[in-house]
């Protein structure tokens, strides 16, 4: 397959685009490829005693519960050139005299092979320029990829998003239950409406005073079916996450990168966002 199909389907957030994408790759395959990228939410049905059996054939719906969390670790993997860091809460501990007592040390592990994560950046890059994510464009103009959700009824919404140096979930729904955003009182309740809105106006206040940063480019595919260079221009919420990822790593294939902030926790599981 070259980058045409996802990136339509990204780009117009065709549910039809991602199932048919879903069959022709495997959904086993597909749910394993979650799991290595960050998705540590349960994606397999299981059977009467709770044993893991297989991930429902509908599963790029988003049929099975995922974390804002989950969603932003996995989206800092494709950010950091395809090196997954497991989110941590501390980073560091001081005593009163500034001794070090305690630092976190990274021990990234390459999940996916840089030329894919940058296949996946250019994909969602042009979602965030010409797709459903287009309210999440940063003012100052700073390249940014992501992808919109929205749940039946609009219980759930979302944008995931990230930056060469940050990976954010913004999610909007009911703490607990299903309840619809549209008939609480946000009509038209979408991911590319709130949530976009919301990380938008996030990246462009992180981004105003801070340097631009390009993404690592993507070697070509095939003569004729690339779609070029990740786009140079581009461009709170309940349930926003974020995980920032390492500037060393841009442009290289080596080393793992070493986070640079601690992820806000999450504890409301959610649909997976590619509605």
């Amino acid at each position: 397959l070259t980058l045409v199909m996802p990136c339509v389907a990204s780009e117009a957030s065709s549910n039809c685009g991602f199932m048919r994408l879903g069959q022709v790759a495997g959904i086993p395959d597909v749910a394993l490829m979650a799991n290595r990228v960050g998705i540590r939410s349960q994606l397999f049905l299981t059977d009467s005693e709770g044993n893991p059996t297989a991930p429902p054939n509908n599963l790029p719906l988003g049929t099975m519960g995922v974390s804002p969390l989950d969603m932003a670790s996995a989206y800092a993997t494709f950010a950091n050139d395809g090196v997954y860091n497991e989110p941590y809460f501390v980073e560091r501990i001081e005593d009163r005299n500034g001794k070090v007592l305690y630092q976190h040390q990274a021990s990234g592990v390459q999940a996916v092979d840089p030329q894919t994560a940058r296949l996946v950046t250019q994909v969602l890059a042009a979602n965030v320029t010409g797709g459903t994510g287009r309210n999440a464009r940063i003012t100052s103009g700073q390249p940014a990829a992501g992808k919109t959700g929205t749940t039946n009824d609009s219980t759930d919404v979302w944008f995931v998003g990230y930056t060469p140096e940050l990976s954010t979930a913004v999610w909007m729904g009911a703490p607990k239950g299903s309840i619809s955003l549209a008939n609480a009182g946000l009509q038209g309740a979408t991911g590319g409406r709130y949530p976009a809105t919301t990380w938008g106006r996030f990246y462009s206040l992180w981004y105003a005073n801070r340097a631009r940063v390009e993404f690592a480019q993507a070697q070509r595919t095939r003569s004729g079916k690339g779609i070029g260079k990740v786009p140079n221009q581009v461009g709170g919420g309940s349930g926003t996450t974020t995980r920032r990822t390492s500037p060393t790593r841009r442009g290289t294939t080596t080393a793992p990168a070493t986070p640079n902030t601690t992820p806000v926790p999450t504890t409301r599981p959610a649909p997976i966002p590619l509605g």
